[in-house]
């Protein structure tokens, strides 16, 4: 089984197009037919070092789209 940390604005994000990615996301990875365990984590929240070890457990991090790395 496959551990994904996925640091994400959750659903419904009151963007159609967030709540579409990230469900989006999560289909591709599945698609791959092997058994995924995921952990949501709100990028709004507060990341202490306790999240970041957690995250650091997994086999793969993600950090969801939703334009959060885009220079304004």
């Amino acid at each position: 089984m496959r551990k994904i940390f996925y640091f994400n604005i959750p659903s419904p994000a009151g963007n159609a197009g967030d709540d579409v990615l990230s469900m989006a996301i999560i289909k591709k990875f599945e698609s791959f037919g092997q058994d995924i365990h995921w952990t949501s984590y709100p990028v709004r929240n507060y990341t202490t070092p306790a999240v970041i070890d957690r995250a650091n457990e997994s086999d793969i991090v993600l950090i969801g789209g939703h334009g959060l790395l885009i220079s304004d």
